[in-house]
């Protein structure tokens, strides 16, 4: 990995052309920025398998409330966000910081903040259109169609799941995912899932990319604002 892959342009030109940003952290994609291509894209724009997923659930830390089923969970969870979320994302490199996001999704539309060391980027994404602007710039129109499927979409189909603690709807499970869904390539991912009172509050992986290790983790939590997001007046 060179460290272009870590680095955000702040070439206001660049913005123009770049590709929209993951959105998933728009809750758990891994998010790799480039000098020459922007932000990657986000996890929305595919598919994984839609086989059943294997279900393993191990013994309960306690018996008074049964383990819950880890997919049964997991997509109820999924569900009670399609209306909207919160969320902050944190991708390091070998232990250094390299990427935060923060930002919410709302009525298929999202804002967000895209941060590094050197840069900040601010996106508006929605049905008509996708803009990015530097701080104190001006909103500058993205090329391309926008993406407004609901960026946790992927999460709802792990190729395995397994509960690893938990009682009731409080729990944590490790889910297996192609890398496709995190917006990568390669082998499978197994991404750990924080649920609290059935609310997913985390999600998190940590994978391999040319010898780098590199460590996601995202936090949700549901809407606080419900400003529409609209496209941007200047």
């Amino acid at each position: 990995m060179t460290t272009k892959t870590i680095r955000m342009t702040t070439d206001s030109s660049s913005i123009r052309s770049a590709r929209r940003p993951q959105t998933i952290g728009a809750a758990v994609a891994l998010v790799l920025l480039s000098a020459a291509c922007g932000p990657t894209a986000g996890p929305a724009a595919t598919t994984p398998g839609t086989d059943t997923p294997v279900v393993s659930t191990t013994e309960a830390t306690t018996t008074s409330s049964p383990a819950p089923d880890a997919n049964r969970l997991l997509v109820a969870a999924l569900e009670s966000y399609r209306d909207g979320y919160e969320f902050v994302a944190t991708t390091a490199v070998n232990d250094q910081e390299a990427v935060v996001q923060t930002g919410r999704w709302f009525a298929d539309a999202s804002q967000l903040t895209v941060a590094s060391s050197d840069a900040e980027v601010e996106y508006i994404v929605t049905a008509s259109g996708q803009w990015a602007r530097l701080p104190d710039g001006e909103w500058e129109q993205i090329d391309g169609a926008p993406d407004v499927a609901f960026p946790l979409g992927p999460m709802a189909t792990p190729q395995s799941i397994e509960l690893i603690a938990g009682h009731g709807d409080t729990a944590t499970a490790a889910a297996v995912y192609p890398a496709a869904a995190m917006g990568l390539s390669g082998d499978p991912i197994e991404v750990v899932l924080d649920f609290r009172r059935g609310v997913l509050v985390g999600m998190s992986f940590t994978t391999d990319i040319e010898g780098n290790a590199v460590e996601s983790t995202t936090s949700l939590s549901p809407l606080s604002d419900t400003t529409p997001i609209t496209a941007p007046t200047s």
